[in-house]
């Protein structure tokens, strides 16, 4: 390899070659794709085209700057000085085409710039030369069919191109020539080529075969419809012959369904009634500052055991929603150990009145604070401790609680009759009970079925072992994860009374279309020093929001003119044209129906948290304290007292004194269970007697509904 100012020589068995230094340096840049050498051979007065010595050099510079090879057959010279010979580029012309051995163009020349070919041919062969008399041997070529082709195909000195099996179309065949000295014929020379299709590529068939296609599909959907309704001839004639049999059945279906709403209904009204009564009694004498500690504590138990009672009636009524799937959890911070102390309280004197001891324990490791549905795991306890009450005649029965790193284990075990295997596999069907039980014809056979329902959907599972003679033990575990130690002191032993002093003046804005949830939320909220304005629907809480800006939003879901959820977005596009400089407001959404408005549904709509209907005080305050800042006063309930009395109480007396059209129309709806008319009645009766209205909204909103109910029925006799 020899080096010059301008060009690189290479010495090899094929002559020698020069590079000029220049392509090399643009090929390394990337601005050339090749190079293109110029080669010495004989064609040149080389006299043998062998120049490599292995590892020997080959050539050399002289002193007057000639360059020297040194060859098989004798050393040859050049001066690179002299000017080379770079002749024009060569013209270039396409000669011959050959289709499947058949010359398709003899004599093509460049007259004819198109050619048809047959479909599909299976060899083409394009001919093409240069005209040169400078070395013609030497002349390389770059070809490129486009259409088919993607690059420029080296071709190198082959003076022919080759494709099989061409598609049909058009095509363009390219070619183009380099001469010896490497000067590309950049221009080249071109030939458009037309492939003719096969009859089944054509247009015309292929229209002729979509709309055969489609002759025949739609042919096939005539078939298809006639045997259709000819079964379905077959059908109606089958469905009128079981029609009047599926009637009667529906019928029946339907009447076992109402006698069983009925039954219900009226369970719950016979029941409820003296239960109020009861419960109600037990609030004024509680009202009593001069009781003692020992007579609160017993009307403590009364209220406890009352509450129970309630539970079982509210849990038999239930059954309903069991069987619907639509057994929801109402999960909080409970203290376990008191509320099995309050089933001690209210099984024990039973247990001493029939000679049996009665021993309820918990594991010494476990939390007091928990957090879980007490409600349901209450009524579960109590459930299975009456079964066993319900069948021990001596010895006793415990009730053990054994809590591990967020599970509870549960055990109720007696000493009573027991039950066989046969029993213990329908005890837990509705209505199904024990042979005893059957035989007793005590008790309905609902609380082992609303039990087993309740601890599923808590995620366990009631086992049952007993053995005749001897006794039964029911056990099952439960997720009861422990609660923070100040949540459930805030939760049960205190109630907010103010506002902290030192804080801003706090606003809220109630939006409910119902005047007396409005009316609960408005008093509740004023009492404790916050500013609040009302509204009525959706469209009406956007336009006090940009008036009134509140701290705080407590938004119904269900509104008419606009929902809570179009309302909702409507202030939050309202805070987003202010900018990041304005306030943001808290919005809580308020609904009465948990699976219609799911918490996800309601905080996606862009409310910052969700509180279900009907909901505690305590956890509308904490909403404000964790959203908006707000800090206040509370009182224990120990130090609180007996509760306030309402405004007025209501009687027959005050009852009758309502016009008897209104007073008639109110006992209709409340017996036909249509709370919503009721309070259309209620708006009308509060034009008449104002105070009346309010007490008879206040019972609304508390649900005591077999009790006014009651009052009505007593004012009309």
């Amino acid at each position: 390899m020899l080096f010059t100012d301008k060009s690189i020589w290479i010495g090899s068995n094929r002559g020698f070659f020069r590079v000029e230094r220049s392509e090399l340096e643009q090929l390394a840049s990337g601005a050339v794709s090749r190079v293109t050498p110029i080669v010495f051979g004989t064609a040149d007065g080389l006299r043998s085209a062998e120049s490599a010595g292995g590892h020997q050099p080959t050539g050399l510079v002289t002193r007057d700057g000639r360059i020297g090879f040194a060859t098989i057959k004798g050393a040859a010279f050049l001066d690179p000085r002299e000017p080379a010979i770079r002749p024009d580029p060569p013209p270039m012309q396409i000669e011959e085409i050959v289709v499947d051995g058949r010359a398709v163009s003899p004599g093509l020349g460049q007259r004819t710039s198109r050619i048809e070919l047959p479909p599909r041919p299976q060899n083409v062969e394009l001919h093409y030369t240069a005209l040169t008399f400078i070395a013609p041997e030497r002349v390389r070529f770059l070809y490129k069919l486009e259409g088919l082709d993607q690059k420029w195909v080296e071709a190198g000195t082959r003076r022919v191109a080759y494709y099989s099996r061409l598609p049909h179309g058009p095509y363009t065949f390219r070619v183009k020539a380099c001469n010896a000295e490497g000067v590309w014929n950049e221009q080249g020379t071109a030939i458009g080529l037309v492939v003719a299709p096969l009859f089944y590529e054509t247009r015309l068939f292929v229209s002729l075969f979509v709309i055969a296609l489609l002759a025949a599909a739609y042919g096939t959907y005539r078939a298809r419809v006639w045997r259709l309704k000819a079964r379905e001839r077959e059908l109606l004639a089958l469905v009128e012959e079981r029609t009047h049999s599926l009637a009667e059945e529906k019928r029946k279906t339907e009447e076992a369904n109402q006698a069983k709403s009925l039954f219900l209904a009226s369970m719950s009204h016979e029941l409820r009634t003296p239960l109020n009564a009861v419960l109600g009694f037990v609030q004024l004498i509680g009202r009593d500052g001069t009781l003692k500690a020992e007579h609160r504590e017993h009307l403590s138990i009364i209220t406890r055991s009352g509450e129970h009672l309630l539970g079982l009636i509210n849990d038999v009524l239930s059954i309903s929603k069991i069987e619907a799937g639509l057994l929801s959890l109402r999960e909080e911070t409970f203290d376990l150990p008191e509320l099995l102390a309050g089933l001690k309280e209210v099984y024990g004197a039973r247990a001493e009145a029939r000679g049996l001891w009665l021993k309820v324990e918990i594991t010494p490791a476990s939390p007091p604070r928990l957090f879980g549905d007490a409600g349901k795991l209450r009524q579960v306890l109590i459930n299975l401790l009456e079964n066993a009450f319900r069948f021990t005649e001596s010895g006793g029965i415990s009730l053990l609680a054994k809590w591990t790193e967020g599970t509870v284990e549960f055990r109720i075990e007696d000493t009573g009759r027991g039950m066989s295997e046969e029993d213990r596999g329908r005890i837990f069907h509705i209505f199904g009970q024990a042979e005893a039980g059957e035989r007793s014809k005590v008790g309905t056979g609902l609380g082992l079925y609303i039990s087993r329902s309740f601890v599923r959907r808590m995620g366990g599972d009631i086992e049952v072992t007993s053995t005749p003679g001897k006794g039964t033990r029911f056990a099952f575990q439960i997720r009861l994860p422990a609660a923070p130690s100040d949540a459930l002191e805030q939760n049960l032993a205190s109630r907010v009374v103010a506002l902290e002093a030192g804080q801003q003046a706090f606003r809220v804005l109630v939006a409910d279309d119902l005047v007396e949830n409005r009316t609960l939320l408005v008093r509740l909220l004023t009492s404790v020093g916050l500013e609040v304005r009302e509204a009525v629907n959706g469209e009406e809480a956007v336009e006090v929001f940009k008036n009134f800006r509140p701290d705080v939003i407590f938004m119904d879901i269900r509104m008419p003119v606009l929902d809570g959820y179009g309302a909702t977005r409507q202030i939050r596009d309202a805070e987003e044209q202010d900018g990041p400089s304005g306030r943001r407001t808290s919005i809580i959404g308020l609904t009465a129906s948990a699976f219609e408005h799911d918490r996800e549904t309601v905080l996606g709509a862009g409310c910052d948290d969700f509180l279900a209907k009907p909901f505690r005080e305590s956890a509308l305050f904490e909403l404000m304290e964790r959203h908006a800042g707000m800090r206040f006063v509370r009182e224990s309930a120990a130090s609180a007292g007996a509760p306030v009395a309402g405004e007025l109480v209501l009687t027959r007396s005050r009852i009758a004194s309502v016009p008897a059209d209104m007073r008639a129309r109110l006992k209709d709806s409340l017996e036909r269970g249509d709370l919503q008319e009721a309070r259309k009645i209620i708006e009308e009766i509060r034009e008449h007697d104002g105070p009346v209205a309010a007490a008879l909204t206040d019972s609304m909103r508390a649900y005591q509904i077999d009790r006014l109910l009651a009052l009505v029925q007593e004012a009309a006799k």
